[in-house]
Order: C-alpha cells, then sequence, then structure tokens
C-alpha cells in the first residue's frame, strides 16, 4: 500500500528552519493548535511541493519564504518542501521503493526567482511529478485533499455547481471532445448540403442557358464550315492569279539587271579620272603645308619679338611707378613716423618728472607715522600690568560660575530622564490608545465588511442570472448570425466574378468593326495603304457626343459607321486591290474629294423636333460634305408621333432608337447591343451598379462578422466573469467564518488594552510629581548662578578700562599704513625704470627710421638706371621686328599661287564626281525597283504560302485544280456572311461548357448523396454520445446516492439524503439539488436548515465522493472539515474518520481538540512564538489533555 511517510519542511511562511513531520502507515494523524498558528500552511507546503495551485490563495510565490514578523525581511534566499511517499505493495514502481518529491524555491542575488522541482533526487519539469501522482490517484481538483474553507463552499453551492462536481467525479469530460467533434461534422455536414443545394440550382439555371447557346453554336458551325470552303476556292483562285504575276516580274528584274552592268563600266572609268587629279591635289596640298609651316615658325618668332617689346614697355612702367613710390610716398611715410617717436619721447620726458615729485611727497609720510609709533610704544606696557591682575580675579570667579553650573545641569538633566520615562510611558500610553482605537475600528470594519460580503453575494448572484441569461439570447442571435454568411459570401463572390468579367472587356473597348475592316485598318497602320484616312466613326468626335442621343445616332447610321474613307481615286485603287488581294467581303469606300454634299431642307416648327443629327455632332469642317451624306436629313426627335408627322420629307430616328424611313417603313429592335458607341457609358454603368452593390454586400458581411466576433468575445469573457463570479461567492463564505473568529480574538484585545491603560495612567500621575520636585531644586541653582553672573559684570567693565587693545590696534594701523606708503614708492620707482627704457626704445626707432630715408633716395637713383638699359634693348628689337615681316609677306604670296592652282583641280573633281554620283544613283533607282519587284514577288508567294496555311486552319483541303466561277462564289459568300451575320455574338466553346457544366451537375449531385450519409451518421453518433453520457452521469449519482446514504445515516439513524436532478429527463442541462430527511418522515431542501446541519450534508457529499473513488489516493488532508458542528455530531464525525482511516492514512487539521485528537494515532501541536514563527511538537495520548467546550 503506497502513503505519505513524512513531510519536511525548510522556511517556508510560519516554518523557520527545518521541521519534520513523520505520519503513520494508517490511521489518523491530527495537527491542533490556535488560530493562526501555521496549522493550514502544512497542506499548503505539501501543495507547493506536489506543484499544485491553491485558488484560495493571493500571494506571490515569493511570500512562501520565511519573513520577519514586523518588517517583513526575508529571513532566506530559499523555501524547500519534501515529501517521501512509501511504496509497501509495490503497485506504481518496484515493491520497497520510496518516492522522493521536493521543491525549492530560489531568489539569488540578481533577485529572479525560480524554483527546482526533484523527483528520487534528479531534477525534474512539475508536469512529471503532476503525472506520477496522478498514477497515485492524486489530482490537483481531486476530493482527497479538502482544503480551508472548501466546507463553507460546498454549504452554499448551487444546484448547477452540484451538477458540475458530479460531472468531474463521473469524468464525463471525456465524451466532451467526442461530442464536440460529432457536432462540427453536423454543422459541416449541413453546410455543405446548403452549399451545394445553391450550386446544383445554379448549375440547373447555367444549363438552360448554355442548351440554347450550344444549339446557336452548332447551326453556326455548319453556316461557317460551307463558308470556310467558298473562301478556299476563293483563295485557289487568288494563288493561280499570283503565280503567272511572278514569272512576268522576274522577266522584267533581267532587264533591269543588265541595264545595271553598262551603267556600272561607265561609273568605273569616271572613277579612274578622279584618282589621277586626287593624287595631283595631294601634292599640290603638301607643298603648301611645306610652306605654311616656314610662315608660322617666322610669325612665331615674330609674336616672340613682339612679346619681348611688350614685356620690357611693362618692366619700364613698373619702374616709374617704383620711382614715384619711393620718392613721394615712402619718403614722407618715413618722415611722419620720425616725427611721432620725437614727440612721444617729449611726453615721456614730462612723466618722469611728475613721478619725482610725487615720490618726494611720500617719503614726508613715511617719517611722520614713524614718530606716532614711538608715542603708542611708552603708552603699551602699563596698560598690560593693570589688565594681567583683573584677569587673574576674573579666573576664580570662572571656576564657581562653572561649579554652580554643573551643579544646575545635573538637576536638568535628571528632570530630562524623568521627562523621557514619562513621555515613554506617555507614547505607550497613546500606541495603546491607537491600538485600541485601531481594534474598535475593526470591530466596525469587521461589521461592515460582513455586511458588504452579504452586498456583493447578492449582486454576485444577479450577475450571473444575467449571464445565464445573456447565454441563451446570443446563442440564438449567433445562429441567425451564422446562417447569413454563406448566403452573403456565395452572392459577392458571384458578384466579384461578374465584376471582373465587364473590366476585362471595357480594357478592347473599341469600336467593334468586322473582321475585314479590321484587316484593312491593320493594313493602313502598317504603312499598306498610305492615303486611307479610316471609316466614317473615325471623322466624328465620339467624346463629344450627347450620352442621350448615342442610341438613336447609331440606330438611324448604323453600319454606315464602318465605311471606308480615301483621299482620292489613287487611293481608293489600292484600297480595291488590297480587298482582292486579301480575298475580302464586300466593302464600301467614299473619296473625300469627289463626293457631293447632300441637299439639305428647312426644318419644319413641329414640336418634339430635337435637330438634324449631323448638327449633334463635332467634326472637323472638311468632312461636312462627306458627313452629309451619309446622315442625308435625318432628324432626331422626341417619339414616335413625332417621326410619322414629318417622315414623308424627312427620315426620322427617336430617342429610344426606332428609324421611319420616307418610304413608309419603320425599322426598330428590343434588344439594343452597342457596336459604335455607348460602350463606354454601357460597361461603366453596369461596373458602378456592382461595385455599389458589392459595397453594400461587404458592409453587411463585415457588420455581421463585427457582431458575431462580438458575441463570441462577450461569451468569453462573460464565462470567465462568471466564474470568477462563483469563486467569489464561495471565498466570501469562508472568510466570513474567518472573519467572525478574527472579531472575538480583537474584543478579547479591547479589553487587555483599556486594562494596562489605567496601570499606564497611574505610572505619569508618579513621574509628574518626581518632576516638580527636581524644578525646585533647580530654580534654587539658576538663583545662586544669577548672583555671580552679577559680580563677573562688574570685573567685564573694570578690565575694559585696562584694555591696551586699540593702542596696538592703532600701532598695527600705522605700521600697515607705512608698509603701504613703501610700496606706493616702490611703484614708483618702477614707473620712472620703465619710462627710461621705452625713452632708450624711441631713441633707437628714431636712429632707425632715420637710415631707411637715406636708402630710399639710393634706391630711386638705381631705378633710373635700369629704365635706361631697358629702353635700349627694346630699339635692337623693333629693327628685327621689320626685317622677319618682309620675309612673312613674300612667303604668303607662293601660297596664294599654290591655292589657286588646288582650287582649279578640286573643281574639275567635283565636276567628275557628280557625274559618278548621276551613275550611282542611276544604278540605285534601278536596284530600287528591282528591290521593289521582288517585294511584289515576296509578298505574293507570302499570300500563297499564307493561303496554304489559311486553308489548312480552315480545315479545306483542295486536292485537284478545279475550275472557278468568281463571281458565283463571291455571291454565295456574301449569302452565307450575312446569314452568319443575323446570329450576331456567338459563344463556340458553349457545347464545351455545357458538357463541363452537365459534368459539374453530375458530380454535384453525387457529392450531395455523401453529405446527406455524412449528416445522419453525424447526428446518430452526437446522439449515442449524448446517451452514453447521460447514462454514466446518472450511474455515478446512483453510486454516490448509495454512499451518501449510508454516511448520512451515521449521523442520522432514520434520515436520507440523495442528489436528484431538477429535470430528470434532461439531467445533463438541469441543475441539481438535495433532498435531506433528517429522520422525521419529512423533505427539507438545505436551504432550510441550520449552519451545522448544512455542513454536515456538504461533509456527507464530500466522504460519498471519496468513497465512490474507491480510496485509491495514498493519503486523505482535510482541512477544518468539522469547523461549523456542534459537539455531538463533532464526536460522530470523529468516530466515523476513525473508522474510515483503520486501512488509510488520514491526515486532519482541526479548530477542535476534543475528540479528533482523542481519537488520533498521532498529534501534533503547533502553536506560534514571540517572534511569529511556528512551533511543531508531537503529542503523546498520555499527556494529551481534552478541552472542555
Amino acid at each position: 500500500m503506497s502513503n505519505l511517510k513524512k513531510v519536511i519542511i525548510t522556511n517556508f511562511k510560519t516554518f523557520l528552519g527545518r521541521h519534520e513531520l513523520e505520519f503513520p502507515e494508517k490511521g489518523l494523524s491530527v495537527l491542533i493548535g490556535p488560530c493562526g498558528s501555521g496549522k493550514s500552511n502544512i497542506l499548503d507546503a505539501i501543495l507547493f511541493a506536489m506543484g499544485i495551485i491553491d485558488e484560495r490563495r493571493k500571494q506571490t510565490v515569493l511570500e512562501v519564504i520565511t519573513e520577519e514578523h514586523e518588517t517583513h525581511k526575508q529571513l532566506a534566499n530559499s523555501a524547500q518542501v519534501e515529501l517521501i511517499f512509501e511504496n509497501s505493495d509495490g503497485v506504481h514502481f518496484e515493491k520497497g521503493n520510496e518516492l522522493i518529491i521536493s521543491r525549492q524555491l530560489r531568489i539569488p542575488a540578481s533577485g529572479q526567482f525560480y524554483s527546482i522541482y526533484k523527483m528520487n533526487g534528479k531534477e525534474c519539469t512539475r508536469a512529471e511529478i503532476l503525472k506520477t501522482l496522478y498514477k497515485f490517484g492524486i489530482q490537483p481538483d481531486g476530493y482527497n485533499i479538502i482544503k480551508q474553507g472548501e466546507i463553507s463552499t460546498r454549504m452554499k453551492d448551487t444546484p448547477e455547481s452540484r451538477k458540475r462536481l458530479i460531472e468531474i467525479v463521473s469524468g464525463l469530460s471525456e465524451f466532451d471532445p467526442m461530442i464536440i467533434d460529432a457536432e462540427s461534422k453536423i454543422d459541416n455536414a449541413r453546410n455543405n448540403l446548403k452549399q451545394i443545394d445553391l450550386l446544383l440550382k445554379e448549375s440547373k439555371r447555367q444549363l438552360s442557358e448554355l442548351e440554347k447557346e450550344r444549339e446557336r453554336a452548332l447551326e453556326y458551325k455548319k453556316l461557317e464550315s460551307k463558308f470556310n470552303q467558298l473562301k478556299g476556292l476563293k483563295i485557289q483562285y487568288r494563288q493561280f492569279q499570283y503565280l503567272a504575276d511572278i514569272d512576268g516580274l522576274k522577266l522584267e528584274i533581267g532587264k533591269i539587271q543588265k541595264i545595271i552592268q553598262e551603267v556600272e563600266s561607265e561609273s568605273n572609268e569616271l572613277f579612274r579620272n578622279l584618282k589621277k587629279n586626287e593624287q595631283l591635289y595631294e601634292e599640290l596640298r603638301l607643298k603648301i603645308i611645306d610652306l605654311e609651316k616656314k610662315r608660322s615658325s617666322l610669325t612665331g618668332h615674330a609674336k616672340s619679338i613682339d612679346d619681348q617689346i611688350r614685356e620690357i614697355e611693362l618692366k619700364i612702367k613698373q619702374n616709374e611707378e617704383k620711382r614715384k613710390y619711393q620718392k613721394k610716398d615712402r619718403k614722407e611715410v618715413l618722415l611722419k613716423e620720425i616725427n611721432k617717436f620725437e614727440s612721444k619721447r617729449l611726453e615721456l620726458s614730462s612723466k618722469m618728472e611728475e613721478n619725482v615729485k610725487k615720490n618726494n611727497k611720500i617719503q614726508r609720510e613715511v617719517r611722520e607715522v614713524r614718530d606716532v609709533l614711538e608715542n603708542y610704544n611708552k603708552e603699551l606696557p602699563e596698560l598690560q600690568s593693570k589688565n594681567k591682575a583683573i584677569l587673574l580675579k576674573m579666573s576664580n570667579l570662572k571656576d564657581e560660575i562653572n561649579k554652580q553650573t554643573r551643579l544646575k545641569d545635573k538637576i536638568d538633566k535628571e528632570i530630562g530622564e524623568l521627562r523621557i520615562r514619562k513621555d515613554q510611558v506617555d507614547s505607550k500610553f497613546e500606541e495603546i490608545s491607537v491600538n485600541l482605537e485601531r481594534k474598535n475600528r475593526k470591530v466596525i470594519q469587521i461589521n461592515t465588511d460582513i455586511n458588504g460580503m452579504a452586498t456583493r453575494k447578492s449582486s454576485y448572484t444577479r450577475s450571473i442570472n444575467s449571464i445565464t441569461k445573456f447565454f441563451q439570447e446570443s446563442l440564438i442571435e449567433l445562429k441567425d448570425l451564422e446562417k447569413k454568411q454563406p448566403i452573403l459570401n456565395r452572392d459577392l463572390e458571384d458578384m466579384r466574378k461578374l465584376l471582373a468579367k465587364y473590366k476585362e472587356q471595357m480594357k478592347s473597348l473599341k469600336p467593334r468593326y468586322s473582321s475585314d475592316i479590321k484587316l484593312i485598318l491593320k493594313g493602313r497602320d502598317n504603312g499598306e495603304l498610305p492615303g486611307l484616312i479610316g471609316t466614317v466613326l473615325d471623322l466624328i468626335n465620339i467624346k463629344e457626343i450627347n450620352p442621350d442621343y448615342a442610341k438613336a445616332i447609331e440606330a438611324a447610321v448604323g453600319d454606315f459607321f464602318e465605311h471606308l474613307v480615301a483621299e482620292n481615286f489613287d487611293t481608293s485603287k489600292k484600297i480595291v486591290e488590297y480587298v482582292k488581294e486579301k480575298d475580302l467581303g464586300k466593302i464600301t469606300i467614299y473619296l473625300l474629294d469627289k463626293i457631293k454634299g447632300w441637299d439639305e431642307k428647312e426644318l419644319p416648327n413641329v414640336p418634339g423636333i430635337i435637330n438634324k443629327l449631323i448638327n449633334l455632332i463635332k467634326f472637323e469642317a472638311k468632312y461636312r460634305k462627306l458627313l452629309s451624306f451619309v446622315f442625308k436629313d435625318t432628324v432626331l426627335v422626341q417619339d414616335l408621333e413625332t417621326a410619322y408627322k414629318i417622315h414623308e420629307a424627312f427620315r426620322a430616328v427617336t430617342l429610344n432608337g426606332e428609324v421611319i424611313e420616307p418610304k413608309g417603313y419603320i425599322i426598330t429592335q428590343g434588344k439594343f447591343e452597342p457596336k459604335f458607341l455607348l460602350l463606354s457609358e454601357y460597361y461603366k454603368v453596369k461596373i458602378k451598379e456592382l461595385e455599389e452593390s458589392i459595397s453594400v454586400k461587404n458592409k453587411e458581411l463585415e457588420s455581421i462578422n463585427r457582431k458575431i466576433n462580438k458575441i463570441y468575445i462577450k461569451r468569453e469573457t462573460e464565462t470567465k466573469r462568471k466564474d470568477e463570479l462563483n469563486r467569489s461567492i464561495g471565498q466570501i463564505d469562508g472568510k466570513k467564518e474567518e472573519i467572525l473568529n478574527i472579531k472575538d480574538e480583537v474584543e478579547q484585545d479591547i479589553q487587555d488594552l483599556r486594562h494596562e491603560i489605567n496601570i499606564l495612567n497611574d505610572n505619569i500621575v508618579d513621574y509628574q510629581v518626581e518632576i516638580q520636585n527636581k524644578q525646585m531644586d533647580l530654580a534654587n541653582a539658576f538663583n545662586g548662578l544669577e548672583a555671580l553672573k552679577s559680580e563677573k559684570v562688574k570685573l567685564d567693565e573694570e578690565l575694559k578700562k585696562t584694555e591696551y587693545g586699540p593702542i596696538e590696534k592703532k600701532i598695527r594701523e600705522n605700521n600697515n599704513k607705512l608698509k603701504k606708503l613703501r610700496k606706493e614708492v616702490r611703484d614708483l620707482e618702477k614707473k620712472r625704470s620703465n619710462y627710461r627704457n621705452q625713452i632708450v626704445d624711441i631713441d633707437s626707432s628714431i636712429k632707425i627710421y632715420r637710415e631707411r630715408y637715406n636708402n630710399s633716395i639710393a634706391k630711386i637713383e638705381e631705378i633710373d638706371k635700369e629704365k635706361n638699359s631697358l629702353e635700349r634693348r627694346m630699339d635692337e628689337l623693333l629693327s628685327k621686328m621689320v626685317s622677319q615681316n618682309t620675309e612673312i609677306a613674300e612667303l604668303y604670296i607662293e601660297i596664294q599661287t599654290l591655292e589657286k592652282q588646288q582650287k582649279k583641280v578640286q573643281d574639275e573633281n567635283e565636276l567628275k564626281k557628280e557625274e559618278e554620283n548621276f551613275k550611282i544613283n542611276q544604278i540605285s533607282k534601278l536596284n530600287e525597283k528591282i528591290h521593289s519587284l521582288n517585294n511584289t514577288i515576296a509578298r505574293k508567294e507570302a499570300f500563297i504560302e499564307e493561303s496554304e496555311n489559311k486553308l489548312d486552319e480552315l480545315g479545306i483541303k483542295i486536292d485537284e485544280i478545279q475550275k472557278i466561277d468568281i463571281e458565283n462564289v463571291n455571291s454565295d459568300i456574301y449569302k452565307l456572311d450575312n446569314q452568319m451575320k443575323i446570329f450576331g455574338l456567338v459563344d463556340h466553346t458553349a457545347p464545351e461548357k455545357y458538357e463541363r457544366e452537365n459534368f459539374k451537375f453530375e458530380d454535384r449531385f453525387a457529392k450531395r448523396e455523401i453529405y446527406t450519409n455524412e449528416l445522419e451518421e453525424a447526428m446518430n453518433t452526437f446522439s449515442d454520445l449524448i446517451e452514453q453520457k447521460k447514462n454514466k452521469f446518472l450511474k455515478t449519482l446512483q453510486k454516490i446516492n448509495v454512499h451518501l446514504k449510508k454516511i448520512f445515516n451515521y449521523f442520522y439513524k432514520d434520515g436520507d439524503a440523495k442528489l436528484i436532478p431538477q429535470n430528470i429527463k434532461d439531467p445533463l442541462n438541469s441543475g441539481i439539488e438535495i433532498e435531506i430527511d433528517l429522520g422525521s418522515g419529512k423533505i427539507n431542501n438545505i436551504k432550510s436548515l441550520s449552519g451545522g446541519e448544512t455542513s454536515l450534508v456538504a461533509i456527507s457529499v464530500i466522504l460519498a465522493i471519496q468513497e465512490f473513488e474507491g480510496k485509491s489516493a495514498p493519503f486523505y488532508f482535510l482541512d477544518e472539515l468539522d469547523a461549523h458542528l456542534d459537539n455531538t455530531k463533532g464526536e460522530k464525525l470523529a468516530h466515523l474518520i476513525a473508522k474510515m482511516a483503520e486501512n488509510h492514512q488520514y491526515i486532519i487539521v482541526t479548530p477542535k481538540n476534543k475528540y479528533l485528537a482523542k481519537l488520533a494515532n498521532r498529534v501534533f501541536g503547533l502553536s506560534k512564538n514571540d517572534k511569529g514563527f511556528t512551533s511543531l511538537q508531537y503529542i503523546s495520548h498520555k499527556n494529551f489533555v481534552v478541552e472542555e467546550a
């Protein structure tokens, strides 16, 4: 059998140091001691070591370390608890081994605390310890441990909390994941069915539309096949024509190549003559270059001489400036400086004389001060002798005053000590009074707290009811919102697809011309059809058309918009050739320079006429005739009635697009599909409508999502709040009991404090009498001291008369004055020396400046000599320069003669080059013609090759050369083309789309069958799980009731207690009530019982649960189980637990020592010392005294 052998506690809460508690293998161990002695701290230590979190405790983890009672200073840097389990039967691990679990909380110097868990000496995690304890039958929420206040909590249990308790005991949580999974599968299956039903509905709709499109596409394909066959014959006809053209072009190329050979021969002869002239030109050029070099050399030399002359002129000019400077500026500056120094010398000599006068005056004052000092030194010795005698008397008097002062201080000190002792007593009196007041306030506060607890408990209960109501309402709202989500998502997806389709179509907003017109316009853009302006539509500024009129304009003009406009007849011929070359259908071409305008009529004054169509469009003036021919006298009117009034004279069109011809027939259409105008507006409107719808749907979806999130967040918050409220109610009940015990202790403390205050009052009176006696002694000492002080005042006055201090002061003052005068004399001597030095420096400077003046005159003479030398050198260079200029002129004449010969040769070369270029241009033009002919051949060959590819693309194979009647072929093509145009837009992929959509429909129908089966299977699973959970819940309840009846009968012989669901049909969703029969045969509700009776019911339920669990735990720890029981029931409970402990280990904390301790196998006594720490001792039965109630 496994059991808790020993608990070792070190520095944990009130347990300072190491404490051991050893428990017997079986039987009852009881922990007794006064309130606050630390009994419950033993359970806290066991929970701490096992890593089980105690929700009752609000302390931080650091507060488990023992603290000093008053200062709260931690007395250790770690706390440790060690649990030793014995495994004598070897059930959980090897027989005979011990399981040692320990936890240590450490606080290193860094302050970052941490825990160390160990199992059998090895470090491990908290999770590993909990896993091992689970094997022993110890769980965090198990009932082998009943904590302090838990009985009070169980006494206040609601039906719902009792139901949760039975659910935990019965282990119903094992069904929850499976039930949640089944519910999830049901929701998924239902959602899948809704989605697949919507998809099937959509598939049916699309199949219906695609079937019509498929039939049109197949019929169109038959016509297209015939059309392609005729086009193949037309292409073959054009191939034969092009092959004949190619042979003729190749003969023409041969003739041109012969002409090119003749021209090239003549060109070569001209080239040889040109080469000779170029050689002669080169020789002349080289001669001219040599002469130019010689001329350049002489010119350079002449330039060098010219530069030298300029340099000499510059130097002469500089000499003039230097001479001017030396003569005028330099000379005058030096004279000014000399005069300045001489005036300064006179000024210093004057200062020297003043200095000598001042020095003589100070010397006279020095002599006067010396005479005064001699007189003071004669009076000083007599005064010193008198002063000495008075000082002796003063010393004796001071001794008497000091003696009397010491006596006074001693008495004063004694009074001070008495006052300190009195203050201490007063302080203690005040402290006790404050403590008494605090205790009284605490009693008042406790009464207030009890009332507040009742109010809070009532408030918490109302809040829980409100939260329960919110859960029911929010669940209904959530279901409604979650139904809307998938519908909105599907609508949004469809809208986005349609929007993308419209945007893609809007990118290619070009007029929907026929394929032939597109090909011709492409040829124009490639440069093959210069002179082709474009279509009639290209002549109009489409952007300026009023959108309200666009439909009517397109209805009136129709396919005329894609008729071509050419500049002239030559251009139209090229277009005709191009149409034939490309084998295109019927094309209409307007000649801009030949077209005649329409003779316009005046509009009648008829209401409803808007304007002529031609006046409602913008275009260039040069296109006026052509557009008047196209639009004729077509008039835009408001409605059909107005059109009918004028149809004989005018062609009319309504705003809705109905056209009335003058011949008397009306053209209308039910569905208007724009080909040329309004394309952009059409798609813009559609896109805008869709974007607005998407925005509305998005906002609706976001609103739903926000509501759902808000509800879920609030549900989660309210769930936590509800759990917290339930915990708070339990805590309030437990705390109320604790507060009542504290109130009794505080009232006893108040009586003790009042007795102590009376004693302190007597002590205060004694101290006051003694202080008054000492104060009288102090007054006598003060009187004697005052008499001595009066005598001292008289001596002070005599002493003042013999003071020689003033004479000494005057002596010091005269000595200081003498020192000051001597210092002034020294300062004057320094100044005189300084003046003398300055005069010497000035004499030296005057001498230097006079020397500089003489040097300046000598320098002027040197400058004059240098100028004369430079002028002679300049005359020599000028004569040399004249000689070289003559030689340069002769060379220039020779160069001009050679350049004339060179020009003549160059002119001859130019003529020959022009002739040669003419020949080259002639060859180039012939080559261009060959190139053009080759391009024509290449185009025709490319057309033949392209036509072969086209035949392959069309799937047409013509094995034999046929005789083709091209007119009949063109006629048949025209007819088929008109028939195909009637179809309008045809979706050629419709048959494939139909097949794909049909496959999707069949696949979705098969999936629907699968989802239906999944829903049925999930609902069956859900029903089975709920039934199993219900059966297990009821069986657990039945078994607990058997044990409950047995235990309750122990207290009430004929009594009965039962746990009954409020709704037996739906026990999982209803609370658990307790029916109580105390032996009278009357069924009572638990709320009608007294506190003791309610406590006994709660104890019976807990013990019944322990019996139901089969006593699988190694030990049972029950804290204050009997707190609410009277002596009779307490004794019965003691005997019952003693009997239950015969084969199991029970540890009981009890506030009552009378019965449980008497029946215990081992008793531990706990008490608190004066420092607030717990003392622990074993108490034997022979020493145990049963306290009387």
